[in-house]
């Protein structure tokens, strides 16, 4: 049997981020398959430099690779321009822009959504979009792209997504059914480590609105808990100002593996405030044997097992992460039993089960 010819399509190729690490599993099970995107930036993501990455004609336009927010309104334009006739499968992974590539009859296509755009669909908190042009402009594009994001949604022979939490919003926004294909974590980035916990807790991630990093700091204003913030961004700013001169609240930067690995294996917990369609970050924090106290909505609730790997607050409020934080108990959490739930999202079970797939619809 020959070796069918695979073609990847992704949204946008620009920066580092769970997305990417799902595209990455991809090229490393298919190599030689090529990756057709809107928009590719090079320089920042160096783990793609041997890939065959087909960007599309907005390449060609000063800038727009740094400024994909801006190129949005045309990347439907953009993604149905590729001429795709000579592979057997196509595999579109990200956000739903890429699904709208056009494929022809007999030729499947396994669409990947992490999550309908959360900016065409008012999805939680996620507003990195927001200000980016004039609002009656704005709205004026949402509405177009929204028209033809569910137009799109007919193309794909199968939707798969992250989590059950996003299979909800496929059926309601697409009207199309949806199976759960976890994204891939690698669980063996750290070590376990079975050492008393210290006494603080850990925040990892971008310095952005909608991970609500200011919930966590004000958390441990009222309960003068120490905690550590690993992470740069926008808010920084912000959250600096918020956080005062409390010796307590540490900011620590971008931190290398090394460290990393030797937060999580000596925090008290790791601390996750945000509404998320999968989450991670906190898989990884388990892997390392740290427990997790998370806000116990969207994907958390099918990573976290509430009493046995972490603990999940039903309210996304301080004093609802408060409470949770003074009763926190380490010890009630064996770090083999953190790693063993984090293994359950390995890459390598994320490649065999898109192997399954793909073999199943060729």
């Amino acid at each position: 049997m020959k070796t069918p010819k695979i073609a990847l399509a992704f949204d946008w190729l620009t920066s580092n981020g769970g997305a990417e690490q799902q595209l990455l599993a991809l090229h490393e099970l298919y190599p030689e398959a090529p990756i057709y995107t809107a928009l590719y930036h090079a320089p920042a993501v160096p783990r793609f430099a041997k890939a065959n990455v087909i960007p599309s004609y907005l390449q060609k336009l000063p800038g727009a690779s740094t400024r994909h927010q801006v190129m949005v309104p045309l990347m439907p334009q953009a993604f149905e321009s590729f001429d795709l006739k000579g592979y057997d499968l196509v595999f579109s992974i990200g956000q739903g822009l890429c699904k709208g590539i056009i494929t022809q009859p007999g030729q499947p296509h396994v669409a990947y959504i992490n999550t309908p755009p959360r900016y065409l669909w008012h999805l939680g908190e996620d507003n990195r979009n927001k200000g980016r042009l004039d609002s009656g402009l704005r709205a004026w594009a949402e509405h177009r792209l929204r028209i033809w994001d569910v137009v799109s949604a007919e193309r794909p022979d199968s939707f798969y997504c992250n989590s059950e939490n996003v299979v909800e919003r496929i059926e309601k926004i697409y009207r199309r059914p949806a199976e759960v294909l976890y994204p891939p974590v690698n669980v063996d980035r750290f070590g376990l480590s079975t050492t008393k916990r210290g006494d603080f807790f850990l925040s990892v991630g971008r310095l952005i609105q909608y991970k609500r990093i200011d919930l966590i700091i004000e958390a441990c204003l009222k309960t003068k808990q120490p905690l550590k913030i690993v992470g740069k961004g926008p808010e920084e700013i912000k959250l600096r100002k918020l956080a005062g001169d409390a010796p307590w609240i540490e900011f620590l930067g971008f931190q290398s593996e090394e460290d990393l690995e030797k937060l999580y294996q000596t925090a008290k917990a790791f601390i996750f405030a945000a509404e998320e369609d999968f989450g991670i970050v906190p898989v990884e924090a388990m892997s390392a044997g740290c427990p997790v106290i998370a806000y116990g909505k969207g994907g958390i609730k099918e990573t976290v097992i509430n009493g046995t790997t972490g603990k999940l607050f039903l309210e996304q409020t301080v004093s609802g992460l408060a409470d949770t934080m003074e009763a926190f108990k380490p010890s009630d959490y064996a770090p083999e039993a953190l790693r063993k739930q984090a293994e359950k999202f390995s890459t390598q079970i994320f490649k065999q089960n898109v192997q399954d797939i793909i073999a199943k619809h060729l």
